[in-house]
C-alpha cells in the first residue's frame, strides 16, 4: 500500500527522478517530492521547469529486478496519467480535465482551449533483459500563474482555472489516487477508455500525412491505418489530433 512507501521530501534536487533511482539502492519503493527541480526533464529530453514551491514535482520509484512484459512495462505510464486525473478531478470537481495520449493531462480552459497542466515521464533501467527500477516523474501546476513564452499559451495551472489550493493538498490526492491506481487490474482498459483515442484521426504535425487509429497495443503504441497499409506509431509527440476534453480544442 502507497502509505507504507516512505516519502522523501527536499528543498531543491535535479531531478525527483533521479532522487527517486537514487534511494532505491536502500529502498524497495519511494516517492521523492521537492519544491524546486534545477535539471527536471519531459519526455524526450525536453526541459520541465517551474516556479520553485508552487507547482508539484514528484516521483515514485519502484525497485523491480524481474523481467517486465511489454504490457507491463507500459501500465505506469497509464497508472501515472490515470492518478493524475484523478487527483485533479477531487482537487477541482468544478473543472474538467483529460488525458492526451500517451501520458499528458490536459485542462479545459474558460477560453475553450485544452491545455497542458500535468506531465508524467515514466523511465525503466534494464541491464540486459531485467528491468532493475521503474520511475513514474510527475509534474503538475498548481499555484504559479506565469510561463514562459515559448510554453505561455499551452500551459495551465490550477491557480490559474481559479482553483484555490497548495501543492501540499495536491500531492495529498496524488498520493491517494497513486494508491488506488497501483492496485486497479484494469489499468490498461481504463486508459485506453479515458483517452477515447481509438478511431480517432490523427495528423502528422508537418500536416503532410493523416492515419486513423485502429487500437491501443499492450504496449501502449498505436496501431493506425495508414490508407494502404497499417502502421505502428510509438509516440505522441509527433502528431496532433482532437482531445475529448467536452469538446475542446487543444493548441
Amino acid at each position: 500500500m502507497l502509505q507504507q512507501i516512505p516519502i522523501f521530501h527536499f528543498t531543491a534536487v535535479e531531478s525527483t527522478n533521479d532522487s527517486a533511482r537514487n534511494l532505491l539502492v536502500g529502498e524497495d519503493c519511494v516517492i521523492v517530492a521537492a519544491d524546486e527541480q534545477t535539471k527536471g526533464r519531459g519526455r524526450h529530453g525536453k526541459i520541465w521547469s517551474g516556479t520553485r514551491g508552487k507547482n508539484l514535482y514528484c516521483s515514485l520509484g519502484i525497485r523491480q529486478f524481474r523481467n517486465l512484459t511489454a504490457q507491463e512495462a507500459a501500465s505506469y505510464q497509464a497508472i501515472g496519467a490515470l492518478a493524475v486525473a484523478d487527483a485533479l478531478r477531487n482537487i477541482a470537481p468544478s473543472n474538467t480535465f483529460c488525458i492526451k495520449y500517451p501520458n499528458d493531462v490536459m485542462a479545459l480552459c474558460p477560453d475553450g482551449i485544452t491545455r497542458k497542466i500535468s506531465g508524467i515521464l515514466v523511465e525503466h533501467d534494464y541491464i540486459g533483459a531485467v528491468t532493475q527500477t521503474t520511475i513514474v516523474g510527475i509534474g503538475i501546476n498548481v499555484e504559479q500563474t506565469e510561463f514562459p513564452p515559448e510554453i505561455a499559451q499551452s500551459a495551465v495551472s490550477l491557480a490559474i482555472l481559479g482553483c484555490k489550493t497548495d501543492v501540499s493538498d495536491v500531492f495529498d490526492a496524488l498520493c491517494e489516487s497513486l494508491n488506488s491506481r497501483l492496485s486497479d487490474k484494469d489499468i490498461m482498459e481504463n486508459w485506453r477508455r479515458e483517452m477515447r483515442i481509438e478511431g480517432k484521426r490523427l495528423t502528422l504535425r508537418d500536416g503532410k500525412e493523416s492515419y486513423t487509429v485502429q487500437q491501443i497495443l499492450d504496449d501502449g503504441s498505436l496501431l493506425v491505418d495508414a490508407g494502404h497499409e497499417n502502421k505502428i506509431i510509438y509516440t505522441g509527440d509527433s502528431f496532433r489530433y482532437d482531445i475529448d476534453c467536452n469538446g475542446g480544442q487543444i493548441l
